[in-house]
């Protein structure tokens, strides 16, 4: 706990004394603090233990304000307790929020612990009163969502993000390629290759269609795959003046490496179609990480998000309308792979 005292215990002090209003904390253990040095294994979660929340948090680094407990459906929290419990051992821990319940369900389980007496009805009570002075802080009684901007607002805050994102564009290979030297009627194909999303439910896959759409305004024809076969994507591309291939693997999407792209074993043409075109591009949408594992791909443009901003300085970039010189936050891998010499 006096290492904890020294590195986390600091961080947490400065953000406490600093005025933050929540906190999450995880389905994880501090067992040295929690008695539990000698067994570990044997620690609860913090989110079911009132020595971390009340002891540590509250008395101890002074936060006063709302604790929300993290995911419930996690297996750090669902393994330790019945689901007729969890609610009310949560929110008895010390939890002022239960995030993302059963609500029908876990609202009669909490009724029946405090009618049982597992949950102090004052605890309730005291959850329900910091989440109201929570939202009297924020004057979220008056305006949950503040004054609508106005159209000179809207029209500079799209203004800047597109300066930022103009800015961050970084041509990782393939600099003195550009611009690309493209005819208005070139055939342009574009494929988007992206991970499938294990939070889908909370926000559908983009399919980057401001890419395509950037480039129709410049008058070119354009054809769009959506996570293709290696058939499909060498037989398309054949008929394509250029291809843009767009890595689409964001950070919320899945863990895990390039491999989740497509998702089905063969198909991994895509890696080395430059070898087949004279002519293909490759953006990663998001995830710089994913660079470490593509050493060998000739044209490489980084532009860290696929927000629609992000996806109008890419075709910028490739067509050489703006300079792609962004600092990459990703150190690249000295390994590089080169075509043999004819």
């Amino acid at each position: 706990f006096a290492d904890w005292q020294r590195t986390y215990g600091k961080v947490w002090r400065a953000a406490i004394d600093a005025g933050v209003m929540c906190v999450m904390p995880g389905h994880i253990a501090l067992p040295d603090y929690q008695g539990y040095a000698a067994h570990p294994v044997d620690a609860p979660p913090a989110t079911l233990d009132a020595k971390l929340l009340n002891g540590l948090l509250r008395q101890e680094l002074g936060f006063d304000g709302l604790i929300i407990s993290d995911a419930t459906a996690m297996i750090g929290l669902t393994s330790r307790v019945p689901t007729a419990q969890r609610a009310g051992a949560v929110i008895n821990a010390g939890c002022d929020v239960y995030l993302f319940p059963d609500t029908l369900a876990d609202y009669e389980y909490l009724l029946d612990a405090v009618k049982n007496g597992q949950l102090p009805e004052a605890r309730v009570w005291d959850a329900a009163r910091r989440v109201l002075e929570l939202k009297a802080r924020l004057n979220l009684y008056i305006d949950p969502f503040g004054p609508k901007p106005s159209a000179a607002e809207s029209s500079s805050y799209q203004q800047a993000a597109q300066t930022v994102a103009d800015k961050s564009m970084t041509m990782l290979r393939g600099a003195a390629q550009l611009p690309l030297a493209l005819q208005p009627d070139s055939r342009v194909l574009t494929v988007t290759l992206g991970a499938v999303s294990q939070f889908s439910y909370l926000r559908p896959q983009p399919e980057l269609a401001a890419f395509d759409e950037a480039l129709q305004q410049r008058g070119f024809q354009v054809e769009h795959l959506l996570n293709p076969g290696d058939e499909e994507l060498l037989a398309k591309s054949g008929e394509a003046d250029v291809v843009f291939l767009n890595l689409l693997m964001l950070p919320y999407m899945v863990m895990g490496s390039i491999d989740n792209l497509v998702g089905h074993l063969g198909h991994w043409r895509w890696r080395s179609l430059f070898m087949d075109h004279p002519r293909v591009c490759y953006t990663a949408f998001g995830n710089p990480y994913v660079l470490h594992e593509l050493p060998h791909l000739p044209y490489l443009l980084a532009t860290y998000s696929e927000s629609v901003v992000s996806q109008r300085a890419a075709v910028k970039a490739w067509l050489g309308e703006i300079a792609a010189e962004g600092d990459c936050p990703v150190q690249m891998p000295a390994v590089r792979i080169q075509p043999l010499a004819a």
